[in-house]
């Protein structure tokens, strides 16, 4: 019995259709297990991981590399605000001062030291164009920073205070030596938690705590007696008020003064408008001589001129605590 020419040539045609259909299923790329459980590669126990992905290799990889930092920003944002230098936190009950962006600065830079090692591991291009990366974290590598960047600190710490106690030249150089003091202390406390994320829960022993430096930060602005002088009467009586929130003791006469002076230029009108601008000046004085001094720029507006003096006080006034705070504690 002879085949059919025609039902021949249409068998030969459907077998390679089949055998063409399943070769290019065989050649659909499978998604890694990677991508969707980073730890299917490397052990919880001895990597930190992270995927990101994005339309190209760069974004990609910096995606992960940031999503593995971000396991260990405990208080930093992922986008730093700048937030004010010199702020008194009347939350506090102590009164004193933070410096949260200077903080904030040390926590970002210590995050970006501790994922120095992150080495992205593998890339992954999906049919729709986009590119997956994992970044991977060696533990015991990135916990021997940890631990230089907490001893080191430490360090800085025990010098900073010793400075303060013991051969500080004045108490302005004293209270800038504990407030550095304090804001390491708070940026090696934060290593230790991170630490602990590495390490189970597991971290280090600390030396003194920000509580402890607070306590010598009152315990040096409780010996000072000083003076405040001030060419206005309502400015002084502000002054007086920022200088007792911080717990320093005010006497009639002292040798060691906080003077203010408000230097402004003549008003000017402009569209309808009287523009004052000027500056705060503040400084310390100790019999004589200059500890400190530093200038905040003033700028208000009224539509009547005999109001622009009260509007340039009450200026002045909202800020003085932290006028006074950054002329003590400020290293600029």
């Amino acid at each position: 019995m002879q085949t059919n020419p025609k039902l021949k040539l249409v068998k030969c045609i459907g077998t390679l259709f089949i055998v063409s259909a399943l070769s290019a299923c065989s050649t659909v790329a499978k998604t890694p297990a990677w991508v969707n459980n980073p730890h299917s590669e490397y052990a919880a126990s001895t990597y930190l991981v992270a995927v990101g992905s994005g339309e190209d290799q760069d974004v990609a990889a910096d995606r992960a590399l940031a999503n593995l930092a971000k396991q260990f920003s405990v208080t930093v944002a992922e986008n730093t605000s700048d937030k004010s230098s010199a702020t008194i936190d009347s939350s506090q009950a102590d009164g004193l001062p933070h410096n949260q962006q200077e903080v904030s600065r040390l926590l970002t830079t210590q995050v970006n030291e501790v994922v120095e090692g992150a080495k992205i591991a593998n890339y992954w291009h999906n049919d729709q164009g986009m590119v997956y990366a994992l970044a991977t974290l060696d533990k015991p590598a990135a916990r021997q920073r940890l631990l230089s960047l907490i001893r080191g600190s430490d360090q800085q710490i025990q010098q900073l205070v010793q400075h303060a106690s013991t051969t500080a030249t004045n108490p302005v150089s004293a209270l800038r030596a504990l407030q550095q003091a304090r804001t390491l202390a708070q940026v090696r406390d934060q290593a230790n938690q991170r630490l602990m994320i590495i390490g189970d829960g597991i971290g280090v022993k600390l030396g003194q705590t920000s509580a402890d430096i607070d306590n010598l930060t009152r315990s040096a602005l409780a010996t000072l007696k000083v003076q405040a002088v001030s060419e206005s009467t309502l400015l002084k009586a502000e002054l007086e008020q920022a200088l007792t929130t911080l717990g320093v003791t005010l006497v009639a006469s002292s040798n060691l003064q906080f003077i203010g002076l408000m230097d402004v230029a003549k008003p000017q009108r402009k569209q309808g408008w009287y523009w004052l601008r000027g500056a705060y000046e503040l400084s310390v004085v100790d019999n004589g001589y200059t500890l400190a001094k530093q200038r905040w720029p003033i700028k208000v507006s009224a539509q009547e001129e005999n109001m622009l003096e009260q509007r340039a006080r009450s200026q002045v006034n909202l800020n003085m605590a932290k006028y006074v705070y950054q002329l003590l504690a400020s290293q600029n």
